[in-house]
């Protein structure tokens, strides 16, 4: 993962109206401090999994945790479609990962928001489940990675849209 910067607009300049953006309403939470919102389903291909519960956009998570009954169909559909051997993850909490240098070749994933390398080399999936030192489902920052997010708090809705952040961002000049 490489580094880069990007922007963090406030009021009129943080409207999302990209092409392909999706606004959803932010539902009450038993935790004022977060924004929350209803999750109904997970859709992996023409594969959907039905699962209702509440989530926490977190942009400090980096990880998404999700209710393994939700999880567990969507590791083993993910692990049918990748295809390829899978290895003994390096963190406890992961459950899909891949070694990499077992083909001799780099293997680019287009999954920026769904894999993270959690040890040279090793690829995995970036969720785990919810468990009891952690028992809320949250929408993590690798999820949100190149996606402009939107909280539009006096309507009560945040919209996600598809984004190039690095390279949508303009630095502010250096005066000197």
């Amino acid at each position: 993962m490489k580094n880069a910067s990007s922007a963090l607009n406030f009021g009129d300049r943080a409207t999302v109206t990209e092409p392909g953006s999706a606004t959803t309403p932010l539902v009450r939470s038993d935790f004022e401090a977060y924004y929350t919102v209803e999750l109904e389903s997970v859709r992996i291909g023409n594969a959907s999994f039905q699962h209702l519960s509440r989530v926490i956009v977190d942009s400090g998570t980096p990880l998404t945790f999700l209710d393994k009954e939700l999880l567990d169909p969507m590791v083993k559909e993910l692990t049918q479609r990748i295809g390829l051997p899978t290895v003994q993850p390096p963190e406890k909490r992961l459950q899909l990962c891949y070694d990499l240098a077992v083909f001799g070749v780099a293997v680019t994933l287009k999954a920026e928001n769904t894999f993270v390398e959690a040890q040279e080399g090793i690829m995995c999936l970036a969720m785990a489940p919810v468990t009891e030192d952690r028992p809320r489902s949250i929408l993590g920052n690798l999820a949100q990675q190149n996606m402009d997010v939107g909280y539009d708090l006096d309507k009560g809705t945040i919209t996600f849209a598809p984004a190039d952040c690095a390279s949508s961002y303009n630095s502010p000049p250096v005066h000197g």
